[in-house]
């Protein structure tokens, strides 16, 4: 057996609902697979020197040794499909998805693993059915080589890989100069999705505001890029708990990470005024951070500093960069504030990195995340059984383990897994008085429970405690609204998103409902739509868009959103959807029932 490794472009696709095509008609099915086969991929791929690796059923693997090629033979095949299906039943066609990505792979005999492999298999699981999606690297290797248009769908957590990924969608045709950019153009920048929300301005505030960017990592091991981005995540942490201030999240700022920066380009996305930027070079038990805080307004230099310092000290450089930061910026803090801002959490680096690990793998959402969360939660207890986030952490997994919106095998197993998490959040606020993640868990437990006044009460002091943290705000604005408090809840989520201008998907499916249950339907619908338009796969955003629809008596649009929640769960039922919803106002549960009902959803 021969093994090597190349650097390579993956092609993986996809055929879109195949299990319903073979249930209906399972010799059809598989003849028009054939002939897609047979006269369309396989010319295509000699057209465009693409090698196929294996065909699985539904699937196909493919890599090239020119990305030029793969986009080519993307765009060819899924143009020749659109013409082939027009003349077909919709109910017969079939439709491919396609996502392409470069990596490093491993070659064992004529098959391909690793890394690269996946990325392209995620990459075309968050594709519209007939839509190709790419990875960043891909937009720009290609760059004015191909006659296509990418449209910046941010960047997106997928499942089993622990850093979201930058993603676009690649089409052919006629560009349209609000969503697209042009393959050769500028270097695919990042478009705040707030800007295509009503009511949403990131002109610069009278506060001071500041977008701290990823801290570069200077050593020559990549490993140590997790160490770096802890850094500047702490940063962030403590600047969001400091009042009138408004600092940006680590997920939009992330977006810049391994890229030549213009900080005037950073202060237009973000609307701040003050861009932090700084790079770290660990080695052995040493530490190497500078820092360096511009105003972009007039592009001077305010502060500097570098920091040469034993590995244990990292905590109080971190601490000394904050304190300058907030110095330049003529924030007054009193003694108080200052006491609850610079406290530390945990004296052990290491711990610091298990619970940020573990965090990662919560926001991944699968079963075997949530294992792999566990035992960093049980590795930082080990190292600091004092640190109030690992406990943080602990309750978060029960908390996911419920997963509220599905059926569950026991109504008792889920309340005791949500009783688990309360224990967790309260164990960590008697280490920490002053955690407002550990409020932030017990809040959405509360909820999950239908103690609607005790989460409202736990956001309250969450808030308190870091009025900045988008994330902290827009999980308050989901449960004012499902509280009964959805006008309130409004402005909590545009605050979250001021704070986070290129945001994940969800806060539009919260933007949405809020609008939607304060009697804003058509911005209800405006946002639902930003948040599919993206081509994210988050499922309960066309839940709630085909649900509207269905309120509305708006039938025919229904119809999209109800194909993809189909496609995304074959299974979907309304009765399992429901069964673990929980809302104060119960007319808002029959509106969502009812909608979805009458748009056409399974009971």
């Amino acid at each position: 057996m021969v093994i090597k490794r190349k650097l390579t472009t993956i092609l993986a696709a996809d055929v879109v609902g195949y299990s319903r095509l073979v249930a209906r008609d399972e010799e059809g099915a598989l003849e028009a697979v054939r002939v897609l086969l047979e006269e369309i991929v396989y010319p295509a791929a000699e057209q465009f020197n693409g090698r196929i690796v294996k065909l699985m059923g539904d699937g196909i693997l493919m890599d090239f040794d020119s990305t030029v090629d793969a986009v080519g033979f993307a765009l060819s095949v899924q143009q020749s499909l659109e013409q082939s299906n027009a003349d077909v039943d919709p109910d017969k066609r079939v439709v491919l998805r396609i996502g392409i990505n470069i990596g490093d792979i491993v070659v064992e005999d004529s098959d391909i693993f690793g890394n690269g492999v996946n990325l392209a298999s995620r990459l075309e699981a968050l594709c519209e059915p007939g839509g190709v999606c790419v990875s960043a690297t891909v937009v720009d290797h290609v760059s004015g080589k191909v006659d296509a248009y990418f449209k910046d769908c941010g960047q997106q957590q997928v499942k089993n890989i622990p850093k979201p990924i930058h993603v676009f969608s690649c089409s052919a045709g006629t560009r349209d100069p609000e969503k697209d950019i042009p393959a050769g153009g500028e270097n695919h920048p990042s478009r705040p999705a707030t800007t295509n929300i009503p009511g949403f301005d990131l002109s610069l505030p009278d506060s001071p505001s500041v977008a701290v960017l990823p801290f570069s990592n200077r050593s020559t091991d990549p490993e140590q890029e997790f160490f770096a981005d802890g850094i500047s995540e702490d940063i962030i942490t403590t600047l969001s708990k400091i009042p009138g201030l408004l600092v940006v999240a680590r997920h939009s700022t992330s977006t810049y990470r391994e890229q030549p920066v213009d900080i005037k380009k950073v202060s237009l996305e973000q609307g701040v005024r003050y861009v932090l930027e700084g790079s770290v070079r660990k080695s052995a038990n040493r530490v190497r951070v500078t820092a360096q805080l511009i105003d972009a307004v007039t592009g001077h230099h305010v502060w500097a500093e570098r920091y040469d310092r034993l590995l244990e000290d990292v905590f109080a450089v971190q601490d000394d960069i904050t304190k300058e930061v907030v110095g330049a910026m003529d924030v007054y803090l009193s003694g108080g504030e200052q006491t609850v801002f610079w406290s530390a959490g945990t004296k052990s680096l290491e711990a610091r990195e298990q619970v940020r690990l573990g965090m990662d793998r919560i926001a991944n959402g699968q079963s075997k995340d949530q294992s792999e969360a566990l035992r960093c939660c049980k590795k930082a207890m080990e190292l600091d059984p004092d640190y109030a986030m690992a406990w943080v952490l602990k309750g978060w997994t029960y908390n996911h383990s419920a997963d509220v919106g599905v059926s569950y095998a026991s109504a008792d197993i889920r309340e005791s897994a949500l009783q688990s998490a309360i224990e967790c959040g309260q164990k960590a606020l008697q280490l920490d008085p002053e955690c407002a993640d550990a409020h932030s868990l017990l809040g959405l437990s509360y909820l999950s429970l239908g103690q609607y006044q005790m989460a409202l009460d736990a956001f309250g002091e969450a808030i308190l405690l870091a009025p900045g943290h988008s994330e902290i705000l827009v999980l308050s604005g989901i449960t004012y609204t499902k509280c009964g408090k959805p006008e309130a809840a409004l402005e909590m989520i545009k605050s979250a998103m001021r704070r986070c201008p290129i945001y994940p998907t969800y806060y539009l499916w919260a933007l949405g409902n809020a609008f939607r249950f304060s009697g804003y339907y058509d911005e209800a619908i405006a946002a639902f739509r930003a948040g599919t338009n993206s081509g994210s796969r988050f499922l309960s955003l066309y839940v709630n868009l085909a649900s509207l629809y269905g309120e509305m008596g708006m039938l025919e649009e229904a119809r999209e959103p109800v194909s993809t929640v189909l496609e995304i769960n074959p299974d979907f039922s309304v009765t399992q959807y429901m069964a673990g919803l929980e809302y104060r106002n119960k007319e808002n549960l029959e509106q969502i029932k009812a909608g979805l009902l009458n748009a056409g959803l399974p009971e």
